[in-house]
């Protein structure tokens, strides 16, 4: 594992949560062997724990808060290629080594260094399977597309990893979406309903992940990742009588409040080019008591 790395095996890499316990790039390599990674994957999990512990991503609060948090780690640029990673047919799902161990090494320190054992440290009422790790890579296969690194500031051509946390998913479906607005406001009904239909206001956050057939309805009308964005965040405001009537659909206006704040609506494409479905990824908490999206570029 430490001959997919030219970092020294005593390099000091950080505290891992919610112990604090030091993690050298040695003690992170044998927690990759466990997760069944491959040396040629070490470079993407060693930017994800980079990423992970950033104080905006709030680590310690992830692995602890009772709402059952995980990190979920998302590959762009040309190593998502290299190592033979997933990002079509079932990208979220079970099939693929490096999808499947990635995001698991992270998870294996933070218990085996950061003590994050299930009614010890780890306080989760009800945990779900993402807490195995949830690691995927974005389809990048049409130039139209923006990939989720470069709207975050990462240079063309250069292989990232973003880190989100998150409590689970949820796959919705609409099979009666044939243009882009009718699409939008589907997927902001669904976005509205997102951990309680009378939650609003901000402080939550989630990942929206289209499928190749929901982007070519996009595509087609010329949309690109900045007008979906825009356009889903302007779907999510409603009234102040919507919200706490639970209705999901919204009718806009000057007064209407937002689901989310801007940062806060992580936009990614991946899964197949046939099936109307998107997923959703439920964040955890954000803004300054929360967790933040948090990107960092691969390097050997």
């Amino acid at each position: 594992m430490l001959q997919g790395t030219r970092r020294a095996p005593d390099e000091i890499l950080g505290m891992i949560p919610p112990s604090g316990e030091v993690c050298t790039v040695e003690k992170a390599a044998i927690n990759a062997v466990m997760a069944g990674c491959m040396p040629e994957y070490f470079p993407v999990v060693l930017a994800a724990l980079d990423a992970a512990m950033d104080p905006d991503f709030a680590w310690q609060g992830l692995m602890s808060t009772t709402m059952g948090a995980g990190v979920c780690v998302i590959v762009n640029g040309p190593i998502a290629r290299r190592i033979g990673m997933n990002w079509q047919h079932g990208a979220l799902g079970h099939g693929n080594r490096p999808n499947a161990t990635i995001a698991r090494a992270l998870q294996l320190m933070v218990i085996n260094l950061g003590g994050a054992v299930p009614g010890g440290m780890d306080r989760s009422t009800h945990g779900h399977p993402g807490k195995f790790g949830l690691c995927f890579a974005e389809d990048e296969t049409d130039d139209a597309w923006q990939p989720l690194a470069q709207s975050r500031g990462i240079e063309p051509g250069k292989s990232a990893v973003t880190v989100f946390g998150f409590c689970g998913t949820s796959i919705n479906n609409t099979e009666t979406a044939r243009d882009a607005d009718g699409l939008t406001g589907s997927l902001s009904m669904c976005l509205n309903a997102f951990f309680h239909p009378q939650h609003a206001g901000g402080g939550l956050a989630a990942g929206l992940v289209l499928s190749g057939e929901y982007w070519g309805i996009y595509r087609d009308a010329g949309w690109d990742r900045a007008r979906i964005h825009a356009a889903l965040l302007e779907g999510t405001h409603r009234t102040q009588a919507e919200i706490e009537s639970g209705v999901t659909r919204s009718s806009g206006g000057a007064s209407s409040i937002p689901k989310f704040d801007p940062g806060d609506l992580v936009l990614v494409r991946a899964g197949s080019n046939a099936g109307l479905f998107s997923t959703i990824i439920h964040g955890w908490g954000s803004g300054p008591s929360g967790s933040q999206p948090v990107t960092r570029e691969i390097v050997p």
